[in-house]
């Protein structure tokens, strides 16, 4: 049978004490409770309200992913990861818990809209993307059809 180090646990026990004695006083606990709510030691006086977020759309992530693929130059390959390296490097953040997930669902969206597959991947190769490089207007026609 395993034996229990009873050493560490008296030690527990004894700095527990110490806390509980420590917070005993109204004005250390006060203290204590605003350092740590605040951040970096300093309490934000206007908290964010649930009704103060921006207000998200369907479609804007496809959207700031589009922006993201015309920053690449119309001759570039591109993959997911470096999609999603540009994505963060404007600043943007992603909520979903897999970024590769759903910028590969973004990228599949815009497939025949503003980009191509330039290599299908397979195996250890990620599939390369490219800008479709269009004629004003051509562009034109592309957002009647979406429209």
């Amino acid at each position: 049978m395993a034996t229990l180090d009873t050493k560490t646990i008296d030690e527990h026990i004894k700095r527990l004490q110490q806390l509980k004695s420590f917070m005993a006083d109204p004005l250390t606990a006060q203290l204590v409770n605003e350092l740590i709510s605040s951040k970096n030691g300093h309490s934000s006086d206007d908290p964010v309200s649930p009704d103060d977020k921006p207000e998200v759309r369907k479609g804007d992530f496809v959207a700031k992913i589009g922006e993201v693929c015309e920053q690449f130059p119309d001759t570039q390959r591109f993959t997911v990861n470096d999609v999603i390296k540009a994505y963060e490097k404007r600043g943007y953040i992603f909520a979903a818990r897999d970024k590769n997930v759903s910028t590969y669902s973004a990228l599949k969206r815009l497939v025949g809209k503003s980009i191509k597959i330039a290599s299908k991947g397979s195996g250890r190769n990620p599939t390369k993307y490219q800008r479709i490089q269009r004629f004003p207007r051509e562009v034109t026609a592309v957002l009647r059809e979406t429209a």
